[in-house]
């Protein structure tokens, strides 16, 4: 996305494909969108994307076959994602709330069809009718982009259980959420409880949820110890995205994908037991929930956590993540070179590498 539009996000090189098939599947739906720097593609930017299952996943990476500018130095990982996608049936009225109730600034807008994405995302032409980009101000990560296809599918959670495997939450940062509550209740917002003041692995924090657009769950999070990375905050006191949430069938083997390949830190972790957590979820009684937090302790954007719920297992319902799916499909992050990952993929167990055309 640039200025007020959103360009196409192709490259006019020829490109090999490199995949990455992990054995272990990753649940949440990744794209890498590469920034090459060439004398003869400056500014070009070209996505790879993956795809998960329960069983299977094919990560698919696009590298120019031009001269990539490659800095020296060991492979950092890619920290915070860039941005979530999410397919919406009716953009104005997603906007509503990203926007004009939440505070987050439009970054940049794009009418009509988008030839790139239909092809990237294996779509008919003419499948997308409009997009949007919001972000907070100020911000350049955990950035939400808003697809709205011309035949949208269903949405991802419908009727799903709470613990069925597939995107859960997407967690919005507040400033004082006790009057953020009071403030979006007075405008209508129906929320599922009153808000909790809970704690995990140490760390305090109050939280509240209530359904948005397009059955996406949406958690607003009040970050209690003030020794922790605070986020900027848009002047109606919300920062998003923070942590995208996912339930994982194996929260052990899906937090070696993110660490061991993309580079993401454990930022934290635990085992929630007991009555509360029991009732917060609707678990049954002597089941608990394993969560990994997954990012950079520096910055509270952008991170991933998965969780795996132990002593009740739902369904597995990933394959509904996929444009033109309404909700959350994927997140995305930018690199400049996909050869660090790679590299990376050949010295782990739970990956092999193979080039095709």
């Amino acid at each position: 996305f640039g200025g007020n539009t959103v360009p196409p996000l192709t490259c006019p090189l020829p490109l090999p494909l490199v995949t990455l098939s992990p054995l272990l599947s990753h649940p949440l739906l990744v794209a890498l969108l590469l920034s090459v720097a060439a004398p003869s593609s400056a500014g070009c930017r070209i996505h790879a994307d993956a795809y998960g299952s329960k069983r299977q996943t094919s990560v698919r990476l696009l590298e120019a076959e031009a001269a990539a500018t490659v800095g020296p130095g060991a492979f950092q990982g890619l920290g915070a994602f860039h941005h979530v996608t999410l397919g919406v049936a009716d953009l104005d009225h997603t906007l509503s709330l990203w926007r004009d109730t939440l505070g987050l600034e439009l970054t940049a807008a794009r009418e009509g069809d988008d030839p790139s994405l239909d092809k990237l995302w294996r779509l008919p032409a003419g499948s997308i009718r409009r997009q949007a980009l919001v972000s907070t101000p100020g911000l350049s990560t955990g950035r939400i982009h808003l697809v709205q296809f011309e035949r949208a599918g269903l949405a991802v959670r419908a009727g799903a259980a709470a613990t069925d495997r597939l995107p859960k939450n997407l967690d919005v940062y507040a400033r004082r959420l006790l009057a953020r509550y009071e403030e979006l209740a007075a405008r209508g917002v129906l929320f599922r409880s009153e808000p909790r003041a809970m704690e995990a692995g140490g760390v305090a924090f109050r939280e509240v949820q209530f359904e948005g657009p397009d059955s996406t769950n949406i958690v607003l999070l009040e970050l209690l110890d003030k020794q922790l990375a605070q986020p900027a905050y848009s002047l109606a006191g919300y920062a998003a995205v923070g942590p995208v949430v996912t339930v994982v069938a194996d929260a052990s083997a899906e937090e070696a994908f993110y660490v061991n390949l993309l580079g993401l830190d454990r930022v934290a972790s635990g085992l929630l037991t007991g009555s509360d957590i029991e009732q917060a979820v609707g678990l049954p009684k002597g089941a608990g929930l394993d969560y990994r937090v997954l990012g950079r302790a520096e910055d509270p954007m952008g991170r991933v956590q998965v969780l795996e719920y132990q002593g009740a297992r739902g369904k597995g319902l990933y394959h509904r993540a996929k444009p033109p799916a309404l909700g959350h499909l994927h997140a995305t992050w930018h690199v400049r070179t996909v050869a660090p990952l790679a590299a990376r993929s050949t010295g782990s167990s739970a990956l092999s590498a193979a080039r095709g055309g």
